[in-house]
């Protein structure tokens, strides 16, 4: 992997405190919902996002949609939240790369590259959770965004934590990802994190254990 990742990995604490506890128990069962969506040549199942508290999940959350040629986007937020100040967001995002073949260690990389000029590295770390041929999923952590646009909900004062997986069918690539934005905190205390130990926890589980790729039905023609 990158250079950058080594550069900006966890302590050892922080990293091994996510990983300190087993599915959180609830009423809700997210694992019973199964969400799927068609980019390009695959079947993107994925899970619910981290605030679904109940089955009715469409009445719990806003929905942006946006395909451009080769690249697919549906992003998801709390509802009644604004996109442009959203503290939560589930998104997939898809490329249709047929003339390519880009390796998942740069995808990762071009994920890292943004964060690096808007947060610093002062203010960033990251992690590879899992990495394999077909599959790279990451924890970036940014605590302070100071030169991040206000104007699409960054800027001083503002934090991030991003959790991401890039997958790989063929020539479609996948990013599935969740996002939790607040006030900057401190990279060292969890407690002060946009998002809770236990949902961070739970959200990794979620990943590993709900995302899959399939063949579409209606692949682009060649």
């Amino acid at each position: 992997m990158s250079s950058w990742f080594k550069a900006l990995m966890f302590t050892a604490g922080v990293f091994l405190a996510l990983y300190s506890g087993a599915k959180a128990q609830d009423t809700f069962d997210p694992d019973k919902i199964t969400q799927i969506v068609n980019i390009y040549e695959a079947v993107v199942q994925y899970p619910v996002a981290s605030w679904i508290t109940s089955e009715n999940i469409t009445e719990q959350f806003e929905a942006h949609r946006k395909q451009n040629g080769p690249m697919f986007l549906i992003e998801f937020i709390p509802k009644g939240e604004k996109f442009e100040t959203w503290t939560k967001m589930l998104a997939i995002r898809g490329y249709y790369l047929p003339e390519k073949s880009l390796s998942l260690e740069l995808m990762a990389n071009s994920t890292l590259d943004p964060y690096l000029k808007v947060c610093g590295e002062q203010n960033l770390t990251a992690d590879i959770l899992s990495s394999s041929e077909e599959e790279i999923t990451l924890l970036l952590i940014c605590a302070d965004s100071p030169k991040g646009d206000p104007k699409i909900g960054y800027g001083p004062g503002v934090g991030e934590v991003l959790l991401k997986t890039i997958r790989r069918y063929k020539n479609t690539y996948i990013e599935v990802y969740h996002e939790w934005r607040g006030r900057k905190f401190d990279l060292n205390d969890l407690n002060t994190w946009p998002v809770s130990k236990e949902t961070l926890r739970e959200m990794v589980r979620r990943f590993n254990t709900s995302i899959a790729l399939s063949p579409s039905r209606h692949p682009p023609r060649p």
